[in-house]
């Protein structure tokens, strides 16, 4: 096992009885590290990665997203809630499906929420044909009242009760796990600055061959977060 201590952004213990942890991006199906340099006047190049077929690939990046120095630890990527894909990060599904399909995965997010998403609607990340459609779609937000929420298929829907400080300096560390096959008890947590903050019995799962997306539409109902994220994780037990 590996506890990351060296980094506060996880606060979570990585476990696995059939091999050693190396590091913590340890069967990480996607990593997108976000953390590469650019300059506030261009769109910055972003590639990810499947440390479990050791692939890679470029994302597809919106216009109107920058790397700025200002995020955590360094660089990060500051999106925008102008129109649908120009202030969004993409992950092209046919190089990595992301969620698709996975019954047991746990997401990790780092998200510095802007002063601008305070007492607004702020998305930070779906996966979904169609954002509001909930059946085989994925979507993590922050609502107006300034409360994470996260939809995974037609039946899991989580509502944090961690109030989020939206001053763009204040960082935000989401975690989500999801096993349909738990024995019992909750199926799917919703974790926020290490804490329990909301759960589900349902079973429902991301299906859909929809691009992973770091951002929203554009539009006032499925706003984009315009805070920065850097560092974006999946998990997945193979």
């Amino acid at each position: 096992s590996e506890e990351n201590a060296d980094d506060v952004w996880y606060r979570m213990l990585m476990v696995d009885s059939n091999v050693d942890i190396e590091n913590k991006y340890h069967k990480a199906k996607l990593w997108i590290p976000l953390n590469e340099t650019g300059i506030p006047t261009t769109v910055p190049s972003y590639t990810f990665y499947n440390k479990n077929d050791n692939t890679n690939g470029s994302a597809t990046v919106g216009a109107d997203v920058r790397a700025v120095i200002e995020g955590q630890a360094g660089y990060a990527a500051r999106l925008s809630s102008d129109a649908a894909i120009a202030g969004a990060i993409q992950i092209p599904s046919g190089t990595n499906d992301a969620l698709t399909d996975e019954q047991e995965f746990t997401l990790t997010v780092h998200w510095t929420p802007s002063t601008a998403d305070n007492g607004v609607i702020s998305y930070i990340a779906y996966q979904s044909t169609a954002l509001g459609t909930a059946l085989g779609n994925f979507e993590l937000s922050k609502n107006a009242n300034d409360k994470i929420i996260c939809n995974i298929g037609a039946d899991i829907s989580m509502t944090g009760t961690s109030f989020i400080t939206c001053d763009g300096s204040r960082p935000t560390s989401i975690i989500v796990t999801l096993n349909t096959s738990a024995p019992s008890g909750p199926k799917a947590k919703l974790f926020v600055n290490g804490v329990l903050d909301d759960s589900s019995i349902s079973s429902t799962y991301q299906t859909t061959a929809a691009n992973f997306t770091l951002g929203g539409s554009g539009t006032s109902t499925y706003r984009s977060t315009t805070g920065t994220v850097e560092e974006v994780l999946i998990y997945t037990k193979t």
